[in-house]
């Protein structure tokens, strides 16, 4: 048993790098789709929701981005907290990031499938 506790930090700590390479290359291409510099109109953001890849690709950013939060803090919160108080503060950690991700993938949808 102590020797598969002792692998699991290893892969959170691949996987958060992972997700954090990924973040790293979609921020450019988020900057080029949605650019600060440019005046874009709700109607003109709307136009570029609509184009197949772009929900798609905002909704993988959305979920690499949670996950990568989630080991973040868990590796936080494992290294502070006492292992009691640490299950309740993943566990209600993990329902609220979920369910704000849940809502913005929803309201992604929502956007994109109006007419």
């Amino acid at each position: 048993m102590g020797e598969s506790m002792n692998k699991k930090p290893h892969y959170d700590w691949q996987f958060q790098r992972l997700s954090a390479l990924f973040l790293v290359f979609s921020l450019p291409i988020l900057l080029t789709i949605f650019s600060p510099f440019k005046e874009n109109s709700y109607v003109q953001i709307v136009a570029k929701l609509k184009q197949p890849w772009v929900p798609i690709f905002l909704s993988l950013v959305m979920v690499m981005l949670v996950f990568h939060t989630l080991l973040g803090v868990k590796a936080i919160v494992r290294d502070y907290l006492q292992e009691k108080w640490a299950n309740y503060v993943l566990i209600t950690m993990q329902i609220v990031t979920v369910s704000l991700m849940a809502i913005s993938l929803l309201s992604l949808t929502n956007i994109v499938m109006e007419p």
